[in-house]
């Protein structure tokens, strides 16, 4: 297969060396925005230690953190980003069908969904929502899953975190919204934080991708 992880919301792409430039939710370069006017960041966070946010999670490694500057209202960022019918026309990142089993957004509901994949297959996966509050948090954790709703491995990488702690962040000034996004495996092993550690440049790429995509969307919807 010409697929392999990357560290992008689905955590997978194309291989770069046999197809164009596939983030894991657009078909844009990696590396630029989309838009000019746009701001992205990636850094590690050397001052929040996983162990020291999450007295129950045994990962001791630094977080991934990513933002995007979008010229969006708030609410609507937050509407394109938490809503089925619009996360499905930014999120697969082979542009194909995402659909939702199922989606209870509040705080400790849950969402199952697949992504189509260009072979006629299936990518499902599972967010069980920890911590909800509309507009400015969106916490969860996220895992690939099987058609039952139950968590699987990475289909491309034995030793991925098996559940990943999300949080995104959306602050507003001027009428530009920021997102920003920090990433951190959840009750993973040793082996799974350094698969974790050593995929951060696919994280970034991944990432860039899908809010690249996200601000053509959003572009799209003020237009």
């Amino acid at each position: 297969s010409d697929l392999k992880p990357n560290g992008g919301p689905a955590s997978w792409m194309r291989d770069r060396s046999r197809t164009p430039r596939i983030g894991s939710n657009t078909t844009a370069d990696f590396g630029k925005p989309a838009l000019t006017g746009s701001m992205i960041t990636s850094k590690n966070s050397n001052e929040r230690k996983n162990k020291m946010n999450h007295p129950n999670n045994a990962v001791t490694g630094e977080d991934f953190i990513i933002s995007r500057t979008f010229n969006a209202p708030r609410d609507l960022v937050w509407k394109v980003w938490t809503e089925p019918a619009h996360i499905g026309k930014w999120m697969n990142p082979f542009g194909g069908e995402m659909s939702f089993a199922k989606m209870d957004f509040r705080s400790g509901g849950m969402a199952h969904y697949y992504m189509a994949t260009p072979d006629g297959g299936k990518m499902w996966g599972l967010v069980k929502y920890l911590e909800i509050a509309q507009p400015e948090k969106v916490v969860q954790l996220q895992s690939f899953a099987d058609a039952e709703g139950n968590i699987i491995s990475h289909p491309m990488s034995a030793t991925w975190p098996k559940e990943m702690h999300s949080t995104a962040a959306f602050t507003e000034q001027d009428g530009k919204t920021t997102i920003t996004i920090t990433w951190r495996p959840y009750n993973a092993t040793e082996v799974e934080q350094q698969t974790f550690d050593g995929a951060r440049p696919g994280m970034t790429q991944g990432w860039t991708g899908s809010l690249d995509q996200l601000e053509v969307y959003l572009k799209e919807m003020q237009a």
